[in-house]
């Protein structure tokens, strides 16, 4: 299954999914869970977690599935999520999209292999193809959404979205303050965000999703601007800095590689003395916090972390 590269820039290989089917009850920035089969109740044009997306899958049996994988930070992304929206709108319930955060899901960046941001894949029939990378210019999006169709077809794809529920809303609803703060990293206002997690925080100091939104705005925060391989040559120049390490744990969760990052602040819990070891166990706590707890990379790390302190 594939689109013509002659029409699709930057046409890359195929995506493997199969790692994001499994099912979730878990919501996405937007507040919908995608439940059931298809025909189910869910929007055209919606924001989702990568742990929707393996819930999505299911659906493009009967409609196709575009993945938007973008973030905040990526130049013109609200431009072109803005012109992806009204080219879907064009396609007559054809078509569904969902825009994934990287920087909310950094797995995704390792799940779709990403080189570049925003990205676009679609999907049918559980099958994924990239479609292109960076920013296209609205006519050509236009003809993006005629091949998606065709391919579709092609793959006995030819459903449309329910047009009730295209028009419902999002529901339940995120609390203020948590749509506060994702509206602001969505613009890539970080202060704003902080300070919404913060008061949520300070509202219910028991509340796990502020303080994860709080541990990724931190990351956000290290991050802004810092290459990758950069970085990495840093703290293999430096391995007992920890500055150097952060660091670079911080930029290895960002391009997906979750389990380096784990490893590499472990490893140097494992040679600091004992009084520099806080620190470090205390920065993987908060990455914990933006994997989530219930990660299975998570779990497996927490045992290392305890084998490393005791």
């Amino acid at each position: 299954m594939s689109i013509p590269p002659s029409h699709v820039p930057h046409l890359t290989g195929a995506v493997d999914l199969a790692a994001l089917r499994r099912p979730s009850a878990a919501t996405g920035a937007s507040g919908t869970a995608p439940t059931g089969g298809p025909g189910a109740a869910i929007p055209q044009v919606l924001d989702a977690d990568i742990q929707q997306i393996s819930e999505l899958i299911a659906t493009t049996s009967e409609v196709p599935l575009l993945i938007e994988l973008t973030s905040p930070r990526a130049e013109n992304s609200e431009e072109f999520h803005a012109d992806l929206v009204a080219a879907i709108g064009e396609t007559a319930g054809r078509v569904r999209l969902a825009r994934v955060n990287v920087d909310d899901n950094p797995q995704a960046v390792q799940a779709f292999r990403l080189q570049a941001l925003p990205t676009l894949v679609v999907v049918v029939q559980g099958k994924s193809v990239p479609v292109f990378e960076g920013v296209l210019p609205r006519d050509e999006i236009g003809q993006v959404m005629e091949q998606v169709v065709a391919l579709a077809a092609r793959e006995g794809v030819t459903g449309t979205v329910d047009a009730a529920a295209a028009d419902s809303p999002a529901a339940p609803l995120l609390p203020p303050l948590h749509a506060k703060a994702q509206e602001a990293l969505e613009r890539g206002d970080v202060d704003t965000a902080e300070a919404a997690y913060r008061e949520a925080l300070q509202e219910k100091p028991a509340d796990a999703d502020a303080k994860a939104g709080l541990a990724r705005v931190g990351l956000f925060r290290r991050t802004a601007g810092v290459s990758l391989q950069d970085a990495r040559a840093a703290a293999a120049a430096a391995p007992q800095s920890i500055a150097a390490q952060f660091l670079a744990a911080d930029m290895d969760l960002i391009g997906g590689h979750v389990e380096d990052s784990f490893l590499r602040l472990i490893d140097l819990i494992r040679i600091l003395a004992p009084t520099e070891r806080a620190a470090v166990r205390d920065r993987l706590l908060e990455l914990f916090d933006v994997v989530g707890a219930d990660d299975e990379r998570v779990t497996k790390a927490r045992r290392s972390l305890a084998n490393a302190l005791f």
